[in-house]
This record gives C-alpha cells, sequence and structure tokens, in this order.
C-alpha cells in the first residue's frame, strides 16, 4: 500500500482497502473525525455549539466520533440540518454504543472477566 498525500498534507491511502477506515486505533479515530468536520464545514455544516434553539429539518445522519470535555475520544452521532432560510448546521449527541452477547447457562461470569480483560484499555 502506498501513501502519499493531498494538498493540504493529509494521508491519502491508495489501494484496495482504505487503512486509515480499517484501523480502530484512537489515533486513527481522531484524524478520521477530524478530516469528517473539515468535509463537513466546506459543505456548510459547522458543529453547532452554542446554547439556544435552532429549528431546521433532520435531513442527514450518521456515526462519528468527538472529542468531549475530558480530551476523550467517545462515540457520536452527526445530525444534519437545513434550515427555513437555508442556513445549515450539525449537532453532535455522543453515545455509548453496545450490543448484548448471549453465553451459556452458567458461562455469564467468566464471559464478562474475559471480556473486561480483553478490552479494557
Amino acid at each position: 500500500m502506498r501513501r502519499a498525500q493531498d494538498e493540504e498534507g493529509h494521508p491519502v491511502y491508495q489501494g484496495k482497502r482504505n487503512a486509515e477506515r480499517d484501523d480502530p486505533s484512537s489515533h486513527s479515530r481522531l484524524l478520521r473525525a477530524q478530516r469528517s468536520d473539515e468535509i463537513d464545514a466546506k459543505f456548510g455544516y459547522e458543529r453547532y455549539k452554542d446554547p439556544g434553539e435552532r429549528l431546521g429539518w433532520l435531513i442527514n445522519m450518521h456515526p462519528s466520533d468527538v472529542v468531549d470535555e475530558n480530551k476523550q475520544l467517545v462515540s457520536a452521532v452527526d445530525f444534519f440540518f437545513v434550515e427555513e432560510d437555508g442556513q445549515r448546521f450539525k449537532a453532535t449527541l455522543p453515545y455509548q454504543p453496545y450490543f448484548y452477547i448471549a453465553t451459556k447457562k452458567g458461562m455469564e461470569r467468566e464471559v464478562s472477566s474475559f471480556l473486561s480483560r480483553k478490552l479494557s484499555g
């Protein structure tokens, strides 16, 4: 896989797979989130952070990552809106993704312990 840079110095991956997208590391997620914010801003979707209300039509949403007040990268959902006057904005809602695991009866503690050791960090 060859690594190149675009006109702004961001890495561009060439090959069959996008290495940045497939890499689950926090650094890669942070770079992807920053790049996504840059692209959204180019299309007029600045993240709405001011207090108060804004009224708009929801036109799209997708999963994202955002740095919280503790400087931690957390999962989030970006919601994209268009106001009546044509102004655009996005609102981001952090969330804790989850899933369920079915275990054999009586194995719950072992599975929980294994997953805690394996996935903590």
